[in-house]
Parts: structure tokens; sequence; C-alpha cells
């Protein structure tokens, strides 16, 4: 399965977002701080930490989303560990 993330990173101060395209469907994925905390190093992580360091957290959750989106997406929305926002065929 191949999934392509956009590289554009948001941080609204209580969730990182970013689009990512699996299957011809953009989706937007959305991680919320909870998520964020169960990373070791970022478990107690503040808001200007998160907006330095959003690449990093995004790659270091990057196989966990991996394996949340190697399934499809339109059954599972409402169990994936991050949360898909929006999803939109090309």
């Amino acid at each position: 399965m191949s999934v392509e993330f956009e590289p554009e990173i948001e941080w609204d101060g209580t969730s990182l977002s970013r689009w990512a395209v699996i299957r011809g469907n953009r989706i937007h994925i959305r991680l919320p701080r909870e998520m964020i905390h169960s990373i070791p190093i970022y478990n107690d992580a503040i808001g200007w930490e998160i907006e330095r360091y959003k690449a990093d957290i995004f790659e270091r959750l990057k196989p966990r989303l991996l394996a949340d989106l190697n399934v499809d997406v339109n059954e599972r929305v409402g169990r994936l560990s991050c949360l898909v926002t929006h999803i939109a065929s090309d």
C-alpha cells in the first residue's frame, strides 16, 4: 500500500494535522495531544515543543499510522488511533 504524506504539518494547540493520499483518496489526519504524549520523548511536551518538533513527531508515529491506514479507510474510520477528519476522492 502506498501512502503519500503532504509536507505541510499544522499545529493548532490541541492536535497536529496533515493531509495524506491513500488509494486515490485524500485524507486529513489529526493526531491529538494524547497520541503525541504516547511517545516517550514527548510524553510531557508543551505547545512550542510540539510545534518545533512536529515533523519528528509524525515520523515517530508513522509506523502506527501506516498500520492503521493499511485497512479499508471507510470501514475503520471510527477505530483509527489517529483521527481521519476528511476523506475526499481525487
